[in-house]
């Protein structure tokens, strides 16, 4: 349209001008056509009005934003549609709103109502009849909604809806603010850490892994109450502050509810996946605590969960704390003692019970640490196996164990001993693992046929068919495989006879007592005939005393290993302890003759280490 002629832009002629050739232009020579374009396709809602609220011209913004046709808003009618939710002129009186933004509420055409704020600029002599008024105006109602989605978003975790990292801090700032006004409170800060929540992202995918968070999320809220504060800390990380506690028990009965549910499996989509966690609690009372020292204990006591077993949870105390300084500290050093030469082998004997002959030796690995001294094998094992040094450290222990074998030849030849080296968990996970069996061998020179590699019965049914592919392509090497501290694991005849081991390691647990207690003999003679219907050799661990090792011969067992023949020994003193095993002189147990005999004057520790190695020993 133009300008001239649009009835609403006429009233507005006192902010016009003619330039010396008598054509009509706004101040600073803008022609009227392109102010009637910005008019027209502003995207803020303008209409002009003039002093009795008579709607002179809109743009399509403000259409849009009260539900109405131009049509219907020009025109003496228009003040009378744009009325207010309640019934009044909407528009009457513009001059109110060239003072100060007001808001209205406008009845819009679909009868919904919309929140603006409107604000005007005069044209024209304030109260001249020819004065008009440009009125702009925005849905405010939208934009708080947009501004609490924001917000909501800013504080919430987007998968699971629960509080974010940022909200919960919040909230234990203030938590921590009102117990130290009101002089003390008990309270506590909870987290909880799924276990092996990996393995469901790489079998299942990262969308069945996102569902089961999600149904997560559900339970927890259920077991918890609505002052509380759960958050997704991050990842499959959970955490719970909750206050107002009657006491430091309430926080066990807090912890019993958050890990009852795991209880039940969780549906997700087609798939039933059972689930644990591992939970670290850090109690609260003054008020004065520092929240970053709180996140610090609890992720502290949470990984001595895991430590000692996972699916379960622990209370922080500075017992935890010292063990969890200890164990850094250790990790430091480890991985510096394999350079140092602080890390070696040493050879626990592996004895035929049928003759007192030495058929091999279990390689066990030891730290002597320079200030600690020895350090405990299970100790500094696992702490190897929570990072990758565990694969350092297994290297090396296959390296030296194989080329430490050469060495006894002298003790018979094609029929010197072997030696057993034992896998951790990861290690038997590692697709490296036959490249650097073959290494180690092929640097020493050891026939494949003195080499046994140990692993444990939970370790090769964790994933059956990974683990048995891997056993299957050192077996082709012609490496023997063991499976250790049977009878503590799953125990299944059905995946044992999968594996097919060539040595079965009856763990020290079945062999304790085996000479007191009928029905513990009774369970172990029936290992060893399973052991021997394989065509397996069937090795007794832990045989401490002359009784037990006379039960296991009785039985038939094949091999044994324990503190009544030997400890471990350095690599130096294998030779003699050889021909000490093999030619002592002791009374033989159970007066059978070409029975191995117990070492003259030795005398097992009680409560001596027993294990050692990449996974134990003896």
């Amino acid at each position: 349209m133009a300008v001239e002629r649009a009835a609403g832009i006429q009233h507005l002629a006192p902010a016009f001008g003619r330039n010396v050739h008598g054509d009509l232009v706004l101040a600073g020579g803008v022609s009227p056509e392109l102010y009637e374009m910005a008019f027209a396709s502003s995207v803020t809602a303008m209409a002009v009005v003039d002093v009795a609220g008579t709607v002179l011209e809109v743009n399509a913004a403000f259409c849009d934003l009260v539900g109405h046709r131009r049509s219907v808003l020009v025109g003496a009618f228009g003040s009378r549609v744009l009325e207010t939710d309640d019934g009044e002129p909407a528009l009457a009186d513009p001059e109110r709103f060239v003072l100060a933004r007001r808001v209205v509420r406008w009845r819009r055409g679909d009868g919904a109502v919309v929140v603006a704020e409107v604000a005007a600029s005069r044209l024209g002599p304030g109260g001249n009849a020819r004065t008009s008024y440009v009125l702009c105006a925005r849905d405010v109602a939208s934009e708080d909604e947009l501004v609490a989605q924001l917000t909501y978003q800013a504080f919430h975790d987007p998968l699971t809806g629960l509080a974010n990292r940022v909200l919960f801090e919040d909230r234990l700032d203030h938590a921590l603010a009102r117990a130290a006004r009101a002089g003390g409170g008990c309270g506590a800060v909870l987290l909880l850490d799924l276990d092996d929540f990996k393995g469901v992202n790489d079998t299942l995918g990262h969308h069945v892994g996102d569902e089961l968070l999600v149904a997560l999320a559900g339970r927890l809220r259920d077991a918890t109450r609505a002052s509380d504060t759960l958050c997704r800390f991050g990842g499959d990380e959970f955490l719970l502050l909750v206050e107002d506690l009657d006491g430091p028990r309430e926080v066990d009965q807090i912890a019993a509810r958050l890990m009852g549910s795991f209880t039940l499996p969780f549906e997700v989509g087609s798939t039933s996946v059972i689930q644990h966690a591992s939970l670290g609690i850090v109690p609260w009372e003054s008020g004065g605590e520092d929240p970053a020292s709180l996140f610090a204990r609890a992720d502290t006591a949470m990984y001595e969960a895991k430590r000692l077993g996972k699916g379960r949870h622990v209370v922080f105390d500075p017992d935890v704390h010292e063990r969890a300084v200890q164990r850094f500290e250790l990790a430091q050093d480890l991985r510096g003692a394999l350079a140092a030469g602080e890390l070696s082998m040493h050879f626990q004997p592996l004895v035929k019970l049928a003759t007192g002959r030495v058929e091999g030796f279990e390689a066990l690995m030891r730290w002597s640490h320079p200030t600690r001294g020895a350090v405990a094998p299970d100790v500094f094992i696992s702490i190897a196996e929570e990072s990758d040094l565990i694969f350092e450290l297994g290297a090396f222990a296959l390296r030296d164990a194989t080329r430490r074998a050469m060495t006894w030849t002298v003790l018979g030849g094609e029929r010197a001993p072997y030696v057993s080296v034992n896998l951790s968990t990861r290690q038997l996970y590692d697709p490296n693992l036959v490249r650097i069996v073959e290494d180690a061998l092929t640097r020493s020179g050891l026939p494949p046929s003195r080499l046994v590699l140990e692993v444990t019965e939970s370790a090769a049914l964790g994933d059956l068919e990974a683990s048995n592919h891997t056993m299957q392509r050192l077996v082709q090497l012609g490496i023997r495989i063991a499976v250790d501290d049977f009878g503590i694991g799953y125990s299944s005849l059905s995946y044992l006879s999968l594996i097919y081991p060539k040595v079965i390691k009856i763990d020290r647990s079945l062999v304790r007592g085996c000479d007191d207690d009928p029905d513990r003999a009774t369970l172990l003679e029936g290992v060893v005939s399973l052991g021997h219907s394989l065509g397996a050799v069937v090795v007794a661990e832990g045989i401490e005393t002359p009784e037990q090792l006379g039960s296991l011969r009785l039985i038939g067992c094949d091999v044994g290993q324990g503190y009544l023949f030997s400890p471990a020994v350095p690599a130096a003193d294998v030779v003699t302890t050889v021909r000490r095993i093999e030619g002592g002189s002791s009374p033989r147990a159970g007066g059978e003759p070409g029975a191995p005999c117990t070492p003259a004057g030795y005398v097992a520790p009680v409560g001596s280490d027993r294990r050692g190695g990449v996974h134990g020993g003896h």
